[in-house]
């Protein structure tokens, strides 16, 4: 596993996900069904973290009565931040509103908890292997249990402040 975060900075002017060949297209000016914006707090179990760790999840509207499979954003919080602080800073509500102008595709957003650890390894003198709980526990759970398009095209990361932060 390399030691490498692939974080990227975030600028929230619109997050558009790409898509491949082998999927369907996606539409770029969606018809955004009718529905309640979910946006849920869940816990994951980590080995790697060595217990249960929060996380938020949107839902796109529409998401429990369609059969779509979405792009996913990693949206990642700030330092002294918490899962929650998209969420409880309209997150839903700008998303929601780029869905209705047609600046946006309907989309899954999770967004851990990034325990003040910067998102990579060995933060904390070593102890903590946040990278890999984030690629190979906190992805693949993701792309489990929500409707995700599986593939690295249709997934982006973004962040604030330490969601923003890369090192090698």
């Amino acid at each position: 596993m390399s030691n490498k975060c692939f974080i990227l900075g975030f600028l929230w002017m619109g997050v558009i996900a790409c898509s491949t060949n082998e999927d369907p297209p996606i539409d770029p000016d969606p018809e955004v069904p009718d529905g309640e914006t979910v946006v849920n707090s869940e816990t994951l179990y980590s080995e790697y973290l060595g217990g249960s760790r929060h996380y938020a999840i949107y839902l796109p509207p529409g998401y429990d009565t369609t059969s779509t499979q979405y792009p996913v954003l990693y949206l990642l919080h700030g330092m002294w931040g918490n899962y929650l602080d998209w969420a409880s800073n309209g997150m839903a509500a700008i998303t929601d509103n780029a869905l209705n102008w047609g600046t946006a595709v309907p989309m899954i957003i999770a967004m851990p908890d990034g325990l003040d650890a910067f998102y990579c390894n060995n933060y904390n003198n070593g102890s903590m292997q946040y990278e890999d709980y984030f690629i190979e526990e906190f992805i693949p759970h993701i792309e489990s249990a929500y409707r995700v398009r599986p593939t690295g095209k249709n997934r982006a990361i973004a962040g604030l402040s330490m969601g923003g932060y890369g090192h090698t």
